[in-house]
C-alpha cells in the first residue's frame, strides 16, 4: 500500500492510504528529509520507504490538473 503524508503535528505524521483513509504515525518512524506530500510504503518490519518516484508522479499529475483547472476557468469567464 502507498501512503502519502499530509502533515506534520507535533510528534506525528498524519498520513493517508490509497483509500483517502487517514492514519497517524509517529514522526520518529520518518527520515529527515521526510516532507509533506511525499509518498512511502512501509516494509515488513513497519519501516517507512520514502518513494521518490510516486511522489514525483503524483506532483506531475496535480500540475496538469491544476493547469488544466485554471485554462477552464480563463475560458468560461
Amino acid at each position: 500500500m502507498i501512503y502519502s503524508i499530509d502533515r506534520f503535528e507535533g510528534d506525528w505524521a498524519v498520513c493517508e492510504d490509497e483509500n483517502r483513509k487517514k492514519i497517524d504515525l509517529p514522526r520518529s518512524m520518518f527520515p529527515p528529509e521526510a516532507r509533506e506530500t511525499d509518498c512511502f510504503t512501509l516494509d515488513e518490519q513497519n519501516r517507512v520507504v520514502l518513494d521518490p518516484f510516486e511522489t514525483e508522479r503524483r506532483k506531475a499529475r496535480s500540475m496538469r490538473l491544476q493547469k488544466l483547472l485554471f485554462k477552464k476557468n480563463q475560458l468560461s469567464q
